[in-house]
Order: structure tokens, then C-alpha cells, then sequence
């Protein structure tokens, strides 16, 4: 059971809330102009090249798919009819659901969607498209309509204390103001004075309250969604109204600071890939907004924590799932693409080999034929691209966020391995530390859940130890033990390696204070496809330890070893020491609930333990 929310209702309120019938034109006739004359920006804060570099893009070959999927997912909603979305409270878009406060469930087209808000204005601007364009600017005068940009009557009631943050004003903003930069040129000045209204009373005092009440948010990402969420709607607000600039400096502040405690020396931050790329798209967005607004050089506002962001993907990115970094953490969404404008907004500044063949991925169709996060594919990218290639390193290590890769070349393909360590006291951290990820051949064989939707109960269990490729020391009853999340230290693996041969070792005994006085584990391998795998390991009392590995596909006894088998490779796991008990199961699921399965393998009872098992990877 999952509790969501404790809610006191009106059963009255709610009949009336449902009752509700809006009674807004479509044709928005005080705020929206009549005519059709060319689509220009209003405000000229997004593009790096202007419009004219923007078109020229949109028309290249290099973009030519990325293009053809913005058109795609913008035509869906010409149908839309955003009016009927109109609530006292907005509702925000959440891995895929609406969430409201009340009302019953309705469908998509009578939402309204961020999305819209930013494909429709951005596809408009680019051919010219008056028709999509007003979609745009109606999904964006209904949002304007809803009384609170906020979860729920939670928030707003008198006497209410629930606080979620600004999440949904940050959430709105982000599309709201682009939409309105690209789409505003057919406001009348009364559909100017109501946005810029919106954003002063609706989004702005949310986000304020948020940063100037949690002094936690400096040290984490939430300050820098903020702080970048304030700039922008600041510098709208300062091509619409006489004094709308005034306060940036604040929020610019306030930006420097958490992105200079959220980074890590080595580009790294300790969440996972989906928040670090995300926190790096809407901090380098909002610098690059600022600098337009103040006429200033990029580089005298872009932190240079932020240019070494991009070392981060780099030794992150993953061989088997193009334009994806590997799992680790609360950030670990599998299969999930770098949506964010990040990679191409880095690739455009510093010009970075490994970052321009990342973008290149980002404009090839995903396994489901689309192209994520295609429009700030569009608007950051740089003019030209490679062709889409990885160039992952032979051997990289990021010691202050704790990870190692190698990836070497054989003549069927790449093999990568990835060793996950992480800073002391990571938050949003699992259970992970000495575990490892495995793909060969363009798959993945030992892999990272990563972490699915946080309202399903069962977040919580993809975090645990032996749902990693771990070690873990067995409780009483013989049952793996979790591991001490976050940990008070920094663990980070060592070692070297090159194009051939691979040497790790890492030391994660503060894993398990009350169970082990040492764990330490070492990787040895002379060839790309062989792992010795080494844990040595001391308990405090007697007892057992087990080995964990996880997998897409099931795990078969085949002799004295056990076979995951993919579609195009496989791995083979031989232990070389005596099993006395062993799980080859399905096992719940990874991040986007697809079944994965693990095998355990426990050992006899003892005190000191020095397991090797060999890792083998084979081409099917």
C-alpha cells in the first residue's frame, strides 16, 4: 500500500467542482491579435543563433529527423482544447499521469500540457505556423486562467502548511515562458499584461518562498530548478514590463552557489544521470538566458563547474543504449535518453569530440522510433554533427563522485564495465557501493535498476543491496542484509587500465559496520571478455555472505557456472568457491517495470572469506 495523500474533503465542493463547466473562447479574443503576420521572437531569450540559425538547422540534413519528430508530436495536439483544462489548481504532468486535487480523470486533449506549450510554439516559429503557434498560445492563456500553479487545495487552503515546493510553477515556467518568447508576437498588449501577471503572482512568489525557506536546497539540485525557474520568468518579465528585470542578481546568486556545491570536482554529482542532466540543461539555459537579457559574453556568467559537467558524460555514457549514461542511483532511468538540452548545449560551447557524437546519438530515433527531448536537441545544438559514434574511454575515473569505466574494443564489439562508488552522505543513493555494470556488444548483461515512479511502494526495493551486483553479508537468518544508505564516507574504486588490460579495487567495508570489519573487492582481467571478480571479506560473527547478480533475461545452471543469455551476447558467471545454497529468480523489476532477474549465491557459514568467481562475457 502506497499512501499518496491524506486528504479532508468536501463532498459538496466536490460536486460543484466537477459541475464546473468552462466558458472560455478558443479564439481568446482579447488577448490574441487576429491577424497572421510572420512569427518572429518576442523576446529573444532561447535561441543561441536566432531565429534565422534556428531555421537553418530545422532544414539540414544533420537535424533533418529531429525536425520531422517535432512537427510529429506537435500536430497531436492541434486538436487540443486546453480551455477545458481550466482549474482552480494546474495540473502538472507526472511520469505520464495528471495529477489533480479533485475532479475526475479526463483525457489528454482537454488538458493543459506543457508539452504543447513548447512544441507547438517552437514548431510554429520555425515554418511559420500561425495555426500551431495559437495552439501553443491557448494552452498558455488557460495555464494563465488556473487560479494556483500549484499540487492541490493542500497548499492554498486557509490555514493550509503542506508544501511541496515550487515544483509545479518550475514545471509550468520552463515551457510557459518559452512559448511565449516564441509564439508571443500574436499576444495583444492585454495578453502580454495577463502573462506577465501569471508569472508574477503565480510562478515567482512559489519560488521565492521555496528558496528563501529550505536552506537544504543550496546543497542539492532542487535550488538550481528554482533559482533557473526565477531567471527565466525575471527576464520575461523584463521584456514585458518597465521594471520586470529588477531582482535577477538574486537569483543569479542563488544559482552560483547551489551549482557550486552541487558539483564535484570532476564534473560529477551524486544523484545519477537523469538529475545531473537535467540540473546541467536548466542551469546552462539559465545563464545563457541571463546573458542575452544583460548583454553580457556567456562566459563571463557560465560557472566552470558547469564546462566540466561534460566530463561527467563522457565517463558516463553507456555502449548499449545510445544516448543514455549508466544507471546508478535515484537518477537511474533505463532506457531513458539525456532529455534535457545539456549534451548539445555543451557540445555547442566547448565543442568537446565526445559530447558532438552524444548529440549526433540524440538526433537518431530511439527503439521506439522517437527522438526524446528533440526540441532542445534543436534549439542547443551546434551547427553540424558527426556521425553518431561513441567515444567512450578506455579507462576514466571520476574520484570525487566514485565511478570507474573501462571500455575496451574486441573484434565482435565493445565491452564496458562500469564500478560504482559515490560521495559521502549521497543523498538520493541506494544500496550500491562496490557494484558493478556490464554491457558487451551493444547489450546489457549486468545491469543497474535504477529507480521507478516514487509513489509505487516498491521504489524502495530496487534500492536494496542484493539488487545490485554486490556482495552482502547475510543476516541471521540467511537472508542478505542492506546496506548503510548513504554512507557517512566516500567510497570510490581504484585501479588502472587501457585499451587491453583492466585493475580495480574498492573498498566499501562502512557498508555493513554492524556485520563486516572489512569488504574489499577487486576486478582483474588480462582480455576484454574475462573478469576475475575477488571479495574478500571478514565478518564480526560467524555467518554467510552472498553474491548478487542481476539481469534482462534468465539465469540457467550450465555446469558448474550460470548464463544470462541476451540477444546478441551473454555472460557466464563461475564461482570458485563452494555454494551452498543459490536463488535464480525473477525479480521484481527495473526503472520502466520491466522483470529483472537475479541470481544469489550464498556461501558456507564462516568468518574470513576470499571469493573469486569468474565473469565471462561470450558473443551469441
Amino acid at each position: 500500500v502506497s499512501l499518496l495523500w491524506i486528504l479532508a474533503v468536501d463532498s459538496a465542493a466536490r460536486a460543484r467542482y466537477r459541475e464546473q463547466m468552462p466558458g472560455f473562447d478558443p479564439a481568446w479574443p482579447v488577448f490574441l491579435e487576429r491577424n497572421d503576420t510572420p512569427l518572429e521572437p518576442l523576446m529573444g531569450l532561447f535561441l543561441p543563433d536566432g531565429v534565422d540559425g534556428l531555421r537553418r538547422r530545422a532544414a539540414s540534413d544533420t537535424y533533418a529527423r529531429v525536425w520531422a519528430s517535432i512537427g510529429e508530436q506537435a500536430g497531436r495536439f492541434r486538436d487540443s482544447r486546453p480551455e477545458e483544462g481550466v482549474r482552480e489548481h494546474l495540473a502538472r504532468m507526472t511520469n505520464g499521469r495528471y495529477e489533480h486535487d479533485l475532479g475526475p480523470a479526463v483525457s489528454e486533449d482537454v488538458q493543459i500540457s506543457h508539452v504543447a506549450m513548447e512544441l507547438c510554439a517552437l514548431a510554429g516559429l520555425v515554418d511559420n505556423d500561425v495555426a500551431l503557434a495559437r495552439i501553443a498560445l491557448r494552452h498558455v492563456l488557460a495555464a494563465a486562467h488556473c487560479g494556483h500553479w500549484d499540487d492541490s487545495f493542500m497548499m492554498t487552503r486557509p490555514g493550509a502548511l503542506w508544501d511541496h515546493r515550487a515544483f509545479t510553477a518550475m514545471s509550468v515556467v520552463q515551457s510557459f515562458v518559452r512559448a511565449v518568447d516564441w509564439a508571443g508576437s500574436l499576444l495583444t498588449p492585454s495578453g502580454r499584461d495577463l502573462v506577465a501577471r501569471a508569472l508574477s503572482e503565480k510562478a515567482l512568489p512559489k519560488v521565492d518562498y521555496s528558496l528563501r525557506k529550505y536552506a537544504y536546497m543550496r546543497e542539492n539540485n532542487q535550488a538550481i530548478f528554482f533559482a533557473a525557474t526565477g531567471i527565466l520568468a525575471v527576464c520575461a518579465l523584463g521584456r514585458l514590463l518597465e521594471r520586470g528585470g529588477d531582482g535577477l542578481e538574486w537569483y543569479l546568486d542563488v544559482l552560483r552557489e547551489s551549482v557550486r556545491n552541487y558539483y564535484l570536482e570532476d564534473g560529477g554529482t551524486y544523484e545519477g544521470g537523469a538529475y545531473h542532466d537535467e540540473s546541467t540543461s536548466q542551469a546552462i539555459t539559465a545563464f545563457e538566458v541571463a546573458s542575452r537579457f544583460l548583454g553580457l559574453p556567456l562566459d563571463e556568467l557560465l560557472p566552470p563547474e558547469l564546462l566540466r559537467a561534460g566530463h561527467y558524460y563522457r565517463v558516463m555514457g553507456s555502449t548499449a543504449v545510445p544516448g543514455c549514461v549508466i544507471n546508478t542511483s535515484d537518477g537511474g532511468r533505463c532506457g531513458k535518453r539525456m532529455r534535457g538540452g545539456a549534451v548539445p548545449a555543451l557540445a555547442r560551447i566547448t565543442g568537446d569530440e565526445a559530447l558532438m557524437n552524444m548529440t549526433a546519438q540524440l538526433c537518431e530515433p530511439d527503439a521506439a522510433g522517437s527522438i526524446p527531448g528533440a526540441e532542445r536537441v534543436l534549439v542547443e545544438g551546434p551547427e553540424s554533427l558527426p556521425s553518431p559514434a561513441l567515444l567512450a574511454p578506455a579507462f576514466e575515473r571520476l574520484p570525487q563522485t566514485g565511478m570507474l569505466c573501462s571500455c575496451r574494443s574486441t573484434t565482435g564489439g565493445l565491452v564496458r564495465l562500469q564500478v560504482v562508488g559515490a560521495k559521502d552522505n549521497a543523498g538520493h543513493g541506494h544500496e550500491d557501493k562496490g557494484s558493478l555494470v556490464l554491457e558487451a556488444f551493444g547489450e546489457e548483461l549486468l545491469i543497474d535498476r535504477g529507480t521507478c515512479f516514487y509513489g509505487d511502494a516498491r521504489s524502495n526495493l530496487l534500492k536494496k543491496a542484493w539488487r545490485h551486483n554486490l556482495l552482502t553479508p547475510d543476516d541471521a537468518n540467511g537472508n542478505p542484509a542492506a546496506q548503510a544508505n548513504p554512507l557517512p564516507v566516500t567510497v570510490c574504486p581504484q585501479g588502472c587500465g587501457d585499451e587491453r588490460t583492466l585493475q580495480v579495487e574498492i573498498d566499501a567495508t562502512a557498508g555493513w559496520p554492524a556485520l563486516l570489519a572489512n569488504w574489499t573487492r577487486s576486478i582483474t582481467s588480462d582480455e576484454p571478455c574475462l573478469f576475475n571478480l575477488r571479495d574478500v571479506a571478514e565478518r564480526l560473527a560467524e555467518g554467510t555472505v552472498s553474491l548478487h547478480f542481476q539481469s534482462r533475461f534468465p539465469w540457467v545452471a550450465h555446469g558448474q557456472s550460470w548464463e544470462s543469455r541476451g540477444r546478441s551476447a551473454g555472460v557466464r558467471i563461475t564461482p570458485a568457491w563452494p555454494v551452498s545454497r543459490l536463488e535464480a529468480c525473477e525479480d521484481l523489476f527495473d526503472s520502466s517495470y520491466v522483470p529483472v532477474y537475479r541470481l544469489s549465491l550464498h556461501s558456507l557459514p564462516g568468518l574470513r572469506f576470499d571469493l573469486e568467481t569468474t565473469i565471462e562475457v561470450f558473443k551469441r
